[in-house]
């Protein structure tokens, strides 16, 4: 089981516990919530960002593994239509950013019919090692978004 495993609140948008979980080094596992935004006029494609931190992505580290469980709200800037979209996933990375694989398990809207067709997908920037969740709007519509993501990591390396 686990030596050590730290909880704390890291800012007004992110909350993170770690610890030792498999006895490799300290911090091989983690689990994070984000507290992430977004918008689009149209059916333009935008990534969910940690706008209060200047971060507009998740950041991936060598020889780790990412679970992604994200829950979306979305509404439109009339008022009238919502809905909500979970996306769930996993990002695994190798060594450096152009080993990175994804693999998105589902995403699940539930929408109003006004709001029908907008999505959420889960990339990974093979250059820059960021993990993406992007959202696409649709015609005619501003929607903004807001999202709780929840990241569990493991990691191999050893001490």
């Amino acid at each position: 089981m686990a030596d050590e495993v730290v909880a704390k609140v890291q800012t007004e948008d992110t909350t993170q516990a770690e610890g030792n979980v498999l006895g490799l080094v300290a911090g091989d596992a983690a689990t994070k919530t984000y507290l992430m935004f977004a918008a689009t006029d149209g059916a333009e494609t935008a990534k969910l960002s940690l706008d209060s931190l200047g971060i507009d992505f998740l950041e991936s580290e060598d020889n780790k593994t990412y679970l992604i469980d994200a829950h979306i709200i979305e509404r439109d800037t009339a008022g009238q239509d919502s809905g909500t979209i979970r996306l769930y996933g996993y990002v695994s990375r190798g060594t450096g950013a152009a080993s990175m694989l994804v693999n998105q398990i589902s995403s699940v809207p539930r929408e109003d019919v006004a709001l029908f067709g907008v999505a959420a997908t889960l990339t990974a920037d093979t250059t820059t090692g960021a993990i993406d969740i992007n959202v696409t709007g649709l015609t005619g519509l501003i929607i903004k978004y807001v999202a709780r993501v929840m990241v569990t990591e493991v990691s191999t390396a050893y001490a």
